[in-house]
């Protein structure tokens, strides 16, 4: 059981830092820097990993470290008792990374930052900062002179989609465009959430309109092609090592459609993985030379929902399977398309689903 405490002690010598206790069977690590809320009164803080067995003598250690470091009147209180690795969904706890990419500062600079006291912190088990995404937007409100209220207020997809698209006289302009989905992440937590938050907002938008008769085949192409362009560059920016595990992507054959491809490689280098992007329209014999060249640990599919007849994806489909359980890669399934059942093919609707099924098959790290 992983509880995080809260406990609050009334100590005789004022100014004293408090270290870690040997001595003491619970291993209690107290923060060096303590603020006292009043002239006498501290405040600790700490995570423990207590079996629910052992929560009594547990308490019991807590009671004889407080002896040990001096004249705490009365005994240690619980205040709280709280799972500490179960963050808020609306307020996430964020790495040390993402929270100065969000500032726009380096990681030097941010950590001097919570030494300064201008924004809190947590500590992981290992010592790790970790940021409240709430706090980190109100650092970022402060920095920028905007209104706290106006950078954390959750906006409705549709009314950020009319934004991007009529906001400016011309939405599909490269430079805004990369700006505003740099802007998108920086308030998700990965480019898995940022990516379901494009797909339900403006890319939803386009394809209604276009629907209606309110945007033209070129206005779509045209904001297609930007958006494409603009994650291909953010993309390409994350650092992958040669060596790293790696993924095929491709559309088969008679699909074109490679926005939501990009997605996924976006989302794939970000965590890590190298990218062999076939693009659209691949044979299925390229699939599968592709797939035994590379070694992949999966190969990634996509189609959009355009009609076609069901025969037009079965081919590929059972292809991509058998080149799969041949060389052990995952055949993942993407996209609107209505695909046929494919036996070992992992279908998913959301780049969060995509996610969840790829810490599922990456290697896991070799402990030292």
């Amino acid at each position: 059981m992983l509880v995080g405490l809260r406990v609050r002690a009334r100590v005789a010598v004022v100014g004293e830092e408090y270290r870690r206790d040997s001595r003491a069977g619970s291993g209690v690590e107290v923060p060096r820097r303590i603020r006292p809320k009043s002239q006498e009164v501290r405040v600790f803080f700490g995570c423990f990993r207590v079996g629910r067995a052992d929560f009594g003598r547990f308490l019991t250690e807590l009671g004889r470290l407080g002896r040990f470091y001096g004249s705490i009147s009365p005994e240690p209180a619980i205040i709280a008792v709280v799972n500490a690795h179960s963050p808020s969904p609306q307020n996430p706890l964020i790495k040390l990374a993402e929270a100065a990419l969000i500032l726009g500062v380096g990681d030097t600079t941010l950590k001097r930052w919570t030494e300064e006291n201008r924004i809190a912190c947590e500590r992981t088990l290992g010592g790790h900062r970790r940021f409240r995404r709430s706090e980190v937007l109100r650092l970022k409100a402060s920095l920028s002179g905007e209104s706290p209220a106006s950078a954390t207020a959750p906006r409705s997809p549709v009314a950020e989609s009319r934004e991007w698209l009529d906001g400016v006289p011309d939405p599909a302009e490269p430079s805004l465009v990369l700006a505003r989905l740099v802007t998108l992440r920086s308030r998700c937590r990965d480019w898995a959430e940022a990516g379901d938050q494009l797909c339900a907002g403006v890319l939803t938008e386009i394809g209604e309109r276009w629907n209606a008769g309110k945007m033209t085949c070129a206005e779509e192409h045209a904001m297609s092609r930007s958006l494409e362009v603009a994650l291909t560059r953010i993309a390409h920016q994350f650092p992958v090592a040669p060596t790293a595990p790696s993924v095929v992507l491709a559309c088969p054959a008679g699909e074109r459609h490679t926005l939501g491809l990009t997605l996924v490689e976006t989302l794939l280098r970000e965590r890590g993985i190298n990218v062999h992007f076939l693009g659209g329209d691949v044979p299925s014999q390229d699939l599968v030379a592709a797939v035994r060249r590379f070694r992949p640990i999966a190969l990634g599919l996509s189609a959009s929902s355009c009609p076609r007849p069901l025969a037009d994806l079965e081919e590929p489909a059972r292809v991509a399977a058998t080149v799969c359980s041949e060389t052990r890669a995952r055949l993942l399934i993407g996209g609107g398309a209505n695909w046929p059942p494919t036996r070992g093919a992992v279908r998913f609707l959301t780049l969060n689903e995509l996610a969840r099924s790829l810490d599922s098959i990456l290697p896991k790290p070799a402990i030292a």
